[in-house]
């Protein structure tokens, strides 16, 4: 599994969390998008088809809601196997108004 792809998860796990929170509420037309450019990744590994296991964790530091836009930011890490192989620091998406 190339690394992006679990980076990827990561932010899509903060998607599911901001729908269930209900987060975009005030918003008429939300979408997603996201903040790379504040995110620190590092990455000791990879997943192969031999791995068992894969579970990620994703510690929300902080939801910022303004009038058009919601941004939550988080720690995550991809473990395998009980490994952790990344370690990412904030990670960040925003509910944006269409």
């Amino acid at each position: 599994m190339p690394g992006s792809l679990g980076v990827e998860s990561i932010l899509e796990a903060m998607q599911v969390f901001a729908l269930q929170q209900n987060l975009g509420a005030h918003l008429k037309s939300p979408h997603f998008t996201h903040l790379l450019d504040r995110t620190i990744w590092k990455y000791r590994g990879q997943i192969i088809p031999d791995d068992d296991q894969m579970a990620l964790e994703i510690h929300i530091k902080k939801v910022e809601n303004a009038p058009e836009r919601v941004t939550i930011l988080g720690d995550a890490s991809l473990w395998k196997n009980n490994i952790r192989i990344y370690e990412v620091k904030d990670s960040a998406i925003c509910l944006v108004e269409s």
